[in-house]
């Protein structure tokens, strides 16, 4: 009997991405959905210009808490209007796909338990900070 391969993906892997400003390519964008504890938020599929490292991001969309989302719509000129508000309709998609970015890369600490509970101590990288590409140097 043929075994059904059809839905078989390769496994993500991670990768460290150095510290610092990095340039980002927006592949795609989710439309507005909801975390595992409850929040909503976008999921935003990007690669690293220069390593090709595909990942996701996933900024929130909750009042006080969406600092790291208006910092990638800014840095992607989505439209403001004048009281400030971004122009976007939730749940519909960002605007932002193919546009270019660059991100802040910060390292910290990644403590995971593995399936025999044994505990590893990994470094991961996130994004902290989005701006625009003009603001390269």
């Amino acid at each position: 009997m043929p075994i059904d391969m059809s839905e078989e993906r390769r496994p993500k892997r991670k990768v460290l991405l150095p510290i610092g400003w990095r340039e980002f390519e927006i592949l795609d964008c989710s439309e507005e959905v909801k975390s595992k504890q409850g929040n909503p938020k976008y999921v935003i599929t990007i690669r690293d210009v220069e390593s090709e490292y595909e990942e996701e991001i996933h900024p929130i969309t909750v009042k006080g808490k969406r600092w790291f989302l208006k910092s990638i719509c800014e840095a992607c000129e989505v439209p403001i209007d004048e009281n400030g508000h971004l122009m976007i309709d939730p749940p519909n998609p960002l605007p932002i796909k193919g546009k270019k970015f660059l991100g802040l890369v910060e390292h910290e600490p990644n403590l995971w338990y593995d399936r025999e509970n044994n505990p590893h101590n990994d470094v991961q990288h996130k994004i902290v900070e989005a701006k625009g590409i003009a603001w390269k140097d």
